[in-house]
């Protein structure tokens, strides 16, 4: 036999005693225990998550308004300043006309 072979049958046996201690516990009423206490506490989590991702949507619209409504604000500014350029544009034309 090898020292690879042998490295081989000593990580097995670790392994099969660890993979029968693991499977022990997970049949035990502790281990049940632990998981019932893990999936109420996910359960917790998932709870909190939606509400603040529920908040999280309601502000992104809140900004979202407000941006809206101060470009439009702007772009109404804007195009008051166009026609009141267009009126002098006009009324110069005019009075070079004459």
């Amino acid at each position: 036999m090898t020292c690879k072979d042998s490295h081989f049958l000593i990580g097995l046996g670790v392994g099969s005693i660890l993979g029968a201690l693991a499977y022990g516990f997970a049949r035990s009423s502790r281990a049940k225990k632990m998981k019932a206490e893990v999936c109420d506490a996910l359960h917790r989590i998932e709870g909190h998550t939606e509400d603040l991702l529920e908040a999280a949507k309601e502000k992104a619209l809140y900004v979202g308004e407000r941006v809206a409504d101060r470009v439009a604000d702007e772009t109404s500014a804007i195009a008051g300043k166009a026609n009141d350029l267009k009126g002098k544009v006009h009324s110069l034309a005019d009075e070079t006309k004459k």
